[in-house]
């Protein structure tokens, strides 16, 4: 028995812990002193549609032939007003490809400027020397996306032949390798606690896939009243629907209500509302449902 004990343990002692990355998502401790105090930690914001990849996986149904984007002004005006609730990242997720946005470098340079961590979530593609050096110089997080560690499942996924070859890897460069968790590699999410998503329309949704705005039960004459040109943010967080949501852990259902793990992971609420919605449920019983992405 010593000696398997022993086989495991060196086993797990081949995966580290992740490297932090600033800015994208938060600990227990800090999300739950964030909710108690009404303040906003991060928002994740869509800039631009166009994108140098095809992954078939894509939320936004992104591609080169969308040029949509939102100009520097509008988006510089919402980070002001997330300011005043306290955030202390942006995460610029693009909608597409943030590095295809005009002005993506002054987009950076202006949370840099206001002490905000501008969070890059980026298929890197496109990263040079010159860009990895201004990243740095603003003090921003990168997050390179692969979806597979084989040349060609990643290749398929991505839509694009070579895809592989243009994305470093952690495991190769780097030396991290981590066990695979649930919602997020590494990491549980409550970023419904802290964080608001702002498409590319303005609308705000609590993450990417809970795509609220989507869903004719909380529209008014036809449209999504929960949108920066039609709402400040400040009255979005504070509305009876985003007050809901951002206490959602109180009301989670199945496994997920009863986890043990439910102060530092609600499992994938927008998983969980795509199944639900897709099943007939009310959108906000949705919400509430079992993650069932959840490999407990």
């Amino acid at each position: 028995m010593l000696g398997k004990d022993s086989e495991n343990l060196d086993t797990l002692s081949l995966f580290l812990p992740p490297p932090e990355l600033r800015g994208y998502m938060y600990g227990a401790q800090e999300a739950h002193e964030a909710r108690k105090l009404n303040r906003l930690l991060a928002i994740r914001l869509e800039t631009n549609k166009s994108c140098n990849l095809r992954c078939r996986y894509c939320y936004a149904r992104s591609g080169e032939d969308l040029v949509k984007v939102v100009d520097l002004d509008t988006l510089k005006s919402i980070i002001s007003e997330a300011k005043e609730l306290g955030i202390k990242s942006v995460v610029v997720i693009g909608g597409g490809e943030p590095t295809l946005h005009p002005t993506f470098k002054e987009l950076v340079a202006y949370n840099d400027s206001l002490g905000i961590i501008p969070m890059v979530f980026s298929n890197t593609v496109l990263m040079t020397e010159e860009l990895a050096e201004f990243l740095y110089k603003h003090n921003a997080s990168v997050m390179g996306k692969l979806d597979s560690l084989k040349p060609e499942v990643q290749d398929y996924i991505a839509g694009r032949e070579g895809a592989f070859k243009d994305i470093k890897i952690d495991r190769k460069y780097y030396g991290y390798d981590w066990l695979p968790y649930t919602p997020i590699t590494a990491s549980g999410c409550l970023q419904h606690l802290y964080s608001l998503y702002i498409n590319i329309e303005g609308n705000v949704r609590p993450c990417a896939p809970t795509k609220l705005d989507e869903h004719p039960a909380f529209k008014i004459d036809g449209e999504y009243p929960y949108n920066v040109n039609r709402m400040s943010l400040k009255e979005i967080y504070a509305s009876d629907l985003f007050t809901f949501v951002r206490n959602i852990d109180r009301v989670l259902e199945g496994r997920c209500g009863n986890c043990e793990y439910r102060e530092e992971c609600i499992g994938c609420r927008g998983y969980a509302y795509s199944i639900g919605i897709n099943n007939g449920a009310d959108p906000l019983e949705a919400l509430r449902m079992e993650c069932q992405q959840c490999f407990k």
